[in-house]
């Protein structure tokens, strides 16, 4: 069981750090899609998306790693 656990949060890390590294590239892309849009896109609530995206701004000295570990993801 404990492995079935571990695998799962490590794929939703996974997931979480790929999100990451897409709002960063919109971000630094300062791309024209609307951020509602791309939040759609991602499969994310425009609050999830706008708490990421804020993060990002806050701390460019973090990674997407450490990034996807401090967002609130609910």
């Amino acid at each position: 069981m404990w492995m079935i656990t571990y695998g799962a949060e490590r794929c939703a890390a996974g997931k979480h750090i790929r999100m990451v590294e897409q709002i960063r590239g919109w971000y630094d892309d300062k791309d024209d899609l609307p951020a509602a849009r791309m939040a759609k896109c991602l499969r994310i609530s425009l609050p999830v998306f706008e708490g990421v995206l804020s993060l990002i701004k806050e701390h460019p000295d973090w990674d997407d790693e450490e990034i996807a570990d401090k967002a609130d993801w609910s």
